[in-house]
């Protein structure tokens, strides 16, 4: 399965989604296909929602081409990058973002709280994708 996004210049936001099966290839071409997006500026927030994704099989070898792929860009991508996630794939963006800060420079969080990662994408209102969710969220607590 592949990661789909949507970037929102007016909002200097972009919202990746993604469900299903994902493997080192769906996160490499991710990474190509934003890069190389026109609408894209390297300062936008990037909310990744992996709520819906399972890693399998995933092993080291595989985070750490990740963050590789990720650390080269680490002089361009300057926005804070918040991943959304529950469940069993907690553990693997974890592991991913301590690897992609080690190099700094990459401000990746992981999340499993909606609110809290739409705040350190540090948009002044949830991004038009997400706007219900947030709303109803926001009304549980």
């Amino acid at each position: 399965m592949e990661f789909v996004f949507s970037v929102s210049p007016a909002e200097e936001h972009v919202h990746v989604t993604g469900c299903g099966n994902v493997d080192v290839a769906a996160c490499l071409s991710l990474l190509r296909r934003l890069t190389n997006d026109p609408a894209f500026r390297p300062h936008f927030s990037i909310l990744i929602d992996a709520r819906e994704v399972s890693y399998s099989p995933l092993r080291a070898a595989d985070l750490i081409e990740v963050a590789d792929a990720l650390g080269a860009w680490r002089d361009y991508l300057t926005g804070p990058i918040a991943v959304l996630t529950r469940g069993a794939t907690l553990l693997a963006a974890e592991a991913l973002a301590t690897l992609v800060r080690v190099p700094g420079h990459i401000r990746m969080r992981v999340f499993v709280d909606l609110i809290a990662a739409v705040s350190y994408c540090e948009l002044p209102a949830a991004p038009t994708s997400l706007a219900h969710e947030v709303l109803v969220a926001a009304s549980a607590t």
